[in-house]
Order: C-alpha cells, then structure tokens, then sequence
C-alpha cells in the first residue's frame, strides 16, 4: 500500500486513488484534488520525486534482498541515500547542485551534470541488459542503485552523462550479418574471377 513507502516518492507516484475512508498516508502531503466518486478520493502526492536525482550518500549492501528491505523502510530517504549491490560507497552532504536534461526518449538519456562533490546521477528507469553510459564521452559503470534503477557515479564539476541502449545481440547479429556479406561478396568475387579465367583460356 501508499502508506509509509517512499518507493511512491522515487517512483514519481504523483496521484493516489484510495478507497473512502482515511487518507493512505500523511495528509500534509497528500491532498485530496478529486472526491466526487461515491467510492474512491484521487489525492495529489506532493513529495512525488523527478526521473533524475543527483544523489550524494551510497550505501553498498551485501545483496538485493538487503537492498530490497532497505527501500521500503519508512525512514528512507531516496534524496540523500541511494543503496547499492555494488559500487563505491558516499558520503556526502546535500549541496546545491544543477541537472539539465538534455534528451530523454526510449534509447538514450542525456544530462548535464554540476556538482561540488562527488554523487550518484540516478534515474528511476529499469535498470536492464543493453544500457551503456558515458561521461563526457569516456565510457562510465552503471549501477543498479535502489534495487531496480540506472545510477553512475560523477566526479565533481560540470559534465554530459549519456545512457545509450542498443538492443542485447544488436552488435552480434550485426556483426554476423556484415560477415555474411563479406562472405558473399567474396564468393561473386571468386566465381567472377573463375568465369574470367575460363574465357582466357577458351581463347
């Protein structure tokens, strides 16, 4: 349920339906913005998180059953803290700091990143096979942060972080199809070589 989870929070959750009745959580950030329906109230989630956080603590945990348990504890605060399988662990403060996004669609996330201190650049998408990033052009580790998300870790200063996806097997079966037509094109190759040859000698 809502109640008490900040999972809600980082997922972007920003509209609860509820059963009438009492509110699924905290009334000081959940406000009833439709009640007409005689058996539903739709309440706005005002701590609803954006897709993309620069996050500036990590705690690595031994495994996901850790990290599971560590997401849905009520104190968690996904603005501070992200949790990791593995990584390097943080320990920073909140500071200001800057995201521009750049491009956001299905195969790719850009973000201008400014920091005075190393964090976590975290974006609420699956993490999934496919998925490459690049700091400034140089490839950079991607983390799964928080039990199911994207997160690398950027030094600090102002820099581009791109996440690129291309389809697990894409470069493979590109790979095998440029083979196969190098294949081809040296055997018309060599049968046009043969054919030639014969007419040499036929003359």
């Amino acid at each position: 349920g809502f109640r008490g989870s900040p999972l809600y929070n980082l997922l972007g959750v920003k509209y609860v339906v509820a059963s009438k009745g009492p509110p699924p959580g905290d009334t000081t950030f959940l406000i009833p913005v439709f009640e007409d329906d005689p058996q539903v109230t739709v309440y706005l989630n005002t701590l609803a998180l954006p897709r993309i956080l620069l996050v500036p603590n990590a705690v690595v945990l031994p495994d996901k059953d850790a990290v599971f348990t560590a997401v849905h504890d009520p104190n968690f605060d996904p603005q501070q803290t992200v949790f990791l399988e593995s990584g390097e662990p943080l320990d920073g403060e909140q500071a200001p700091a800057e995201l521009l996004l750049l491009r956001y669609d299905l195969n790719e996330t850009a973000v201008q990143v400014n920091s005075s201190q190393p964090a976590y650049l975290l974006l609420t998408d699956m993490a999934a096979p496919g998925w490459t990033a690049t700091i400034d052009g140089q490839p950079a580790e991607i983390v799964t942060a928080n039990y199911a998300f994207r997160a690398v870790l950027v030094p600090p200063g102002q820099h581009e972080v791109r996440f690129t996806y291309r389809q697990p097997g894409w470069i493979v079966g590109l790979a095998l199809s440029l083979f196969t037509w190098l294949l081809v094109g040296a055997f018309f190759i060599w049968q046009w070589r043969q054919n030639r040859l014969v007419m040499d000698i036929s003359r």
